[in-house]
């Protein structure tokens, strides 16, 4: 987790692949659903024709949420 709060931008499969696990662990962990989606919608509709986006400010202070509460 601590690797994605230092990138600069993600590819589609990146994105697809993290938010997978993410909501594998929001199935129990019901706080964690407003996170993803706020992931999801912000982050994969802003997907350029490359597949490539930037990583904003408001999807790493999500991640950084995760990164604080998954380990307790």
């Amino acid at each position: 987790m601590s690797d994605w709060l230092d990138k600069v931008e993600a590819s589609r499969k990146e994105l697809q692949s993290l938010l997978g696990k993410l909501n594998f662990v929001a199935s129990c962990v019901r706080p964690g659903r407003i996170f993803i989606s706020r992931l999801l919608i912000e982050t994969l509709r802003s997907l350029n024709d490359t597949g490539v986006t930037l990583l904003s400010s408001s999807f790493k202070k999500d991640l950084l949420w995760w990164h604080k509460f998954l380990p307790t």
